[in-house]
């Protein structure tokens, strides 16, 4: 039964696309636009954001009936935790369709807010001074290049079902979705040999990794991204790099910047937000930070937009939280596609047996860490 809840909520996820409803078109000529309005000291943002049209009430509908389903067929332990996830969804798509008003309103209910524990780490983190605030990741690693290294990366691991594709319209440099099995790359971006290292830890050793071990659960509902998930998927991806050694001050710095920025989001306009972090994080990082912190919106210049981008810092000091509690958590987490806020109902499972050990863990060697692709080795010897 619970096989037919997964089949149901992905097939939800696939006939609607809901994770491209936040996403504005043109995200590299907004990149563009506010740049050269921070450079020109500017007040308002000239712009909107534009976005993919959806059919609300076919959404809507589907997930009705999802939720008839769960009510009626899901295990009680689980029934709760599903029911809420469905109001979630419901909730984003609802508030996209009303406007800016009702989504700067329901986008803090929906995927949280950063507490103080969390803002004043961050201004803690930027208060340490910095003699250049410029991102040291850049460099001569083409995103081409990079989507062949996350081939190659994927093929070490046996999940030739993951595709690597590289997309203009992205506010982030990658994005993993496990549903469809798919991992993006931003085109355009060109990054130093450490930061793509970084990149392939975060988004594969992290990401991929985690949905390939709970899919393999015996428990089928593993696979499904339960509670407010971010935080714990970002918070692990985090660790694996620290783990990786590839953490440095730039980006606690940035991570910091970005938790700042949501913060000030949600009573500032975008040139604003980016003008607040720009001294911490350069000009060309602090105009990304304001476009991820002001989708959803379709005026930029008014409050609000998406509050996800707290979860990385927030992620980490949670992780950090949890490994108190014993040394078996990272790989109960990592099993699952769950928010950390259910980790007891993972341990029953894991009593039970419905739950097991990753069979999948970040690897350097795997993760092709450090190497060129085949197909560069291939060019470079010929």
């Amino acid at each position: 039964m619970q096989n037919k809840i997964v089949d149901a909520l992905r097939g939800v996820a696939k006939r609607h696309s809901a994770a491209n409803w936040t996403n504005p078109s043109r995200a590299a000529q907004h990149r563009h636009i506010l740049t050269r309005c921070l450079e020109e000291g500017q007040q308002e943002y000239p712009e909107r954001f534009d976005y993919p049209e959806f059919d609300l009430r076919a959404y809507l509908g589907d997930l009705s009936e999802v939720k008839e389903f769960i009510d009626a067929e899901a295990p009680e332990r689980f029934r709760s935790a599903l029911s809420s996830d469905l109001a979630r969804m419901a909730a984003r798509a609802t508030s996209l369709s009303e406007g800016d008003l009702a989504y700067a309103r329901a986008a803090p209910t929906i995927d949280g807010l950063p507490d103080e524990t969390v803002l004043e780490r961050a201004r803690a983190l930027l208060r340490v001074p910095v003699e250049d605030a410029t991102d040291a990741d850049e460099g001569t690693v083409s995103a081409e290049t990079i989507a062949e290294r996350m081939r190659t990366a994927l093929d070490n691991y046996g999940l030739q079902e993951w595709t690597v594709d590289i997309n203009e319209s992205m506010a982030a440099k990658a994005s993993v979705n496990g549903t469809r099995k798919r991992l993006r790359i931003r085109q355009g971006i060109v990054l130093s040999e450490r930061a793509v290292d970084r990149l392939i830890v975060h988004e594969i050793g992290g990401h991929v990794l985690r949905w390939a071990n709970a899919e393999i659960q015996p428990e089928p509902l593993a696979g499904l991204s339960i509670g407010t998930s971010t935080l714990t998927d970002e918070g692990l991806a985090l660790w694996e790099e620290t783990r990786a050694g590839l953490s440095d001050p730039y980006m606690e710095r940035l991570y910091a910047a970005r938790a700042i920025a949501v913060d000030a989001a949600q009573t500032q306009g975008i040139l604003d937000v980016a003008r607040l972090v720009e001294p911490a994080v350069g000009l060309p990082a602090a105009a990304e930070i304001a476009l991820r912190v002001k989708r959803g919106l379709r005026n930029p210049n008014a409050p609000g937009g998406l509050t996800k981008d707290w979860a990385y810092l927030g992620g980490l000091i949670k992780i950090g939280e949890v490994l108190g509690t014993g040394g078996e958590t990272l790989d109960i987490l990592r099993v699952t596609k769950w928010s950390v806020d259910h980790l007891d109902l993972a341990r029953s499972l894991r009593e039970e047996g419905l739950l097991t050990e990753p069979r999948f863990a970040a690897d350097a060697n795997r993760l092709a860490l450090g190497q060129q692709p085949l197909g560069n080795r291939q060019r470079l010897e010929n």
